[in-house]
């Protein structure tokens, strides 16, 4: 068999992982009026902005970030996830199932492992996962009410009252996309199940502006089966996060630090 010349090779260039604090900030600096675009989800020089300057996190940047992160659970653990945009649950509440679940019918949802809910509500991101490998167990995770894991068993949403311990803010989160998911299992003639759900005990915040952040990071960890540590450095998870956005692809290992923590 002939041997294709390497000038016919097409090479994969990774983006280089820097390991300097100064290197990384340098990047950005020079990379500031950058504008691209991934699914819909645009991002430029406001966004480098809220993002280095503990700033709050808008839907375009959680947007983008969590398209990294479908990207790299595909490539790197051959894991399918369907992310929901952020415009998506806020619709689902206002205009109801019945207008909503005619959107996802072309989606193919149940082909996917996992769905990814990013929550904005009452100016505060949290984060819905749904395995539907695992009968649809749904998880709920919150930086600012997840330092204690609770779990529910819920039959039949439509009927169901508010579940004996979970606060009834958790629940109009929970229950539309319930419903949703039921929806479509009822569509496509699907085993209906009695569905688990986890409020899931997290890291907290340490202030009123990193939910976005934390919404990302928990994103990452449940693709990597692993769990954010309860003390993080936030300034360098945002240079982190600021210089994968640019690039387009998820660089860093999700317990990576810099050699030489911010003073």
């Amino acid at each position: 068999a002939k041997k294709c010349p390497l000038s016919m090779v097409k090479q994969i260039i990774r983006p280089k992982k820097y390991e300097s604090i100064d290197e990384i900030k340098h990047f950005i600096e020079k990379n500031m009026n950058k504008e691209i675009e991934m699914n819909g989800a645009e991002i430029g020089n406001e966004e480098y902005i809220r993002i280095i300057s503990q700033k709050w996190f808008n839907d375009q940047i959680i947007n983008y970030y969590l398209q990294l992160i479908k990207k790299y659970a595909k490539e790197v653990f051959n894991t399918k996830v369907y992310v929901f945009s952020t415009y998506f649950f806020p619709s689902l509440q206002s205009k109801g199932v019945e207008v909503v679940k005619k959107w996802i019918e072309h989606l193919g949802i149940f082909d996917y492992q996992f769905l990814f809910f990013p929550i904005h509500n009452n100016s505060h991101w949290s984060f819905v996962t749904v395995n539907l490998k695992e009968n649809d167990e749904i998880e709920y995770w919150d930086s600012l009410d997840s330092s204690y894991t609770q779990s529910f068993k819920i039959e039949n949403p439509e009927t169901e009252d508010l579940p004996n311990g979970m606060s009834y803010r958790i629940w109009t989160i929970i229950r539309p996309i319930l419903l949703l998911l039921r929806a479509e299992r009822f569509r496509l003639k699907k085993q209906l199940y009695t569905t688990k759900i986890t409020k899931i005990r997290c890291p907290q915040q340490p202030n009123g502006i990193d939910c976005g952040l934390y919404v990302c990071l928990f994103a990452r960890g449940r693709i990597c089966g692993k769990t954010m540590p309860y003390r993080i450095r936030t300034y360098e998870l945002r240079l982190k996060l600021c210089y994968e956005i640019m690039v387009g692809e998820i660089v860093y290992d999700f317990d990576h630090q810099f050699n030489e923590p911010i003073h």
